[in-house]
């Protein structure tokens, strides 16, 4: 391991031994006041990025098939670590987890952070009640996390693969995924219900789940597809919500920093309220493109980076902004 950190910076490695070496909490003693978590899940690494620069601050290492990453209020990311079914907290800087959640239900896959019900929303791949089991109702399961102890959890009904999850912020939960047919499928858990109903697309077709993240200033869900205008291309989709009944009503395309259109971004981060950016990572080889990179776009313009980093990450996936 090597320290990569600017001389302003006191951050160290951010790197820890092992998924079950908890140990205590190694905070940044001058951690930059913004981060970009960004995971891999073939090289099984956590990268951390300051932002805007998207500078290498460090790497958290041992995990096993990193996918989605959240963050919330306090700073602290979680991260879905699929290979292992648990779900790892950090402190903001932090290199080594500060919790730790065995997933009663089987492979974690996407999260977010509900604000209103002060819960990390965890969506699962697939239902397997092992090793420690629970109720098996579907393919799917949408669960809640507090304080290291699950809470309600949800069946997710058709959908048994790439199922991620937004939360606006008075806590209604948009979930996007594949059903056993390869057919994508938007759904909501309204804030305060127990069922969740599927979302009609108007206005356009979605192909291939990616993100979905509330966009405050817009006031509508943005709704990634990994296959939007070829096999191979990502697009973000301004989707306004009216009950059951979404309509496309804009969309963002965006450049690689090589120029050309961005093969594969599974999960982008959308800055805070006034920001206009989003940050992600674009899985170039998903193309058969040799480098990779973590990128920083205006938000909606879209178009070219305003930064980027292709020196880091050959497989890019989850991304989660820590402040």
């Amino acid at each position: 391991m090597r320290n990569i950190l600017g001389a302003s910076y006191a951050l160290g490695v951010l790197a820890f031994a092992g998924i079950c070496a908890i140990g205590g909490l190694k905070s940044a003693l001058a951690a930059p006041p913004r981060l970009l978590y960004v995971s891999d899940p073939v090289d099984n690494v956590v990268a951390v990025f300051s932002l805007p620069d998207l500078l290498l601050r460090g790497t958290l290492t041992g995990f096993s098939k990193p996918h989605g990453s959240c963050s919330g209020e306090s700073g602290n990311i979680w991260v879905a670590n699929t290979g292992s079914r648990q779900i790892l907290e950090y402190a903001h800087g932090g290199t080594s987890p500060i919790a730790t959640a065995l997933d009663p239900y089987g492979d974690p896959f996407g999260c977010a952070v509900d604000g209103h019900r002060h819960k990390v929303g965890v969506t699962n791949i697939r239902d397997v009640p092992s090793p420690t089991p629970g109720p098996a109702s579907g393919p799917g399961e949408y669960l809640f996390l507090h304080s290291g102890t699950w809470s309600t959890s949800y069946d997710l009904a058709l959908l048994n693969s790439d199922i991620s999850v937004g939360i606006d912020p008075v806590g209604n939960a948009y979930i996007d995924g594949l059903t056993n047919s390869k057919h994508f499928v938007l759904a909501e858990l309204p804030s305060g219900s127990t069922v969740i109903h599927q979302i009609t697309i108007s206005g356009g077709t979605i192909h291939y789940p990616g993100m979905v993240q509330w966009y405050e200033d817009g006031h509508y869900l943005a709704v990634g597809d990994r296959r939007c205008d070829t096999p191979r291309t990502t697009c973000v989709y301004h989707v306004s919500i009216s009950g059951s009944t979404g309509t496309i009503i804009g969309k963002t395309k965006f450049k690689a920093y090589n120029g050309h259109a961005i093969c594969d971004m599974a999960q982008g981060a959308i800055g805070a309220s006034g920001e206009n950016f989003l940050a992600g990572g674009d899985d170039e080889s998903a193309c058969g493109y040799a480098t990779s990179s973590v990128d920083r776009w205006a938000f909606p313009a879209g178009g070219s980076p305003t930064n980027s980093n292709h020196a880091t990450l050959r497989h890019p996936f989850g991304t989660a902004i820590s402040e």
